[in-house]
């Protein structure tokens, strides 16, 4: 969730795409932690929904938008959700 934020925060803002794009990222990332938060499940139809979402929305930003910035919070989250799934259902302290 840190480095979507810090993608967001640090983009120029000079293309909508990155603009927009890293914005709903951060959205899905606070969404699948309150569902988290809240005990609930995170497989089934809604993280499918959000899962595709990401996926839409990250190729989007690979191919419109001007620098290589926006590809950088795919490439991130790839990695820890690939090797770190287990401990990102989890939440933090139990």
């Amino acid at each position: 969730m840190n480095f979507t934020e810090f993608y967001r925060n640090e983009s120029c803002g000079k293309c909508i795409p990155c603009r927009l794009g890293s914005q709903k990222l951060v959205q899905i990332g606070r969404d699948l932690l309150d569902r988290r938060d809240a005990g609930a499940p995170l497989t089934g139809p809604a993280r499918g929904r959000t899962r595709e979402g990401r996926e839409e929305i990250t190729r989007a930003l690979q191919l419109t938008s001007i620098c290589g910035w926006a590809t950088s919070p795919r490439s991130r989250s790839r990695p820890a959700l690939a090797y770190f799934a287990d401990q990102l259902k989890k939440k933090p302290g139990t």
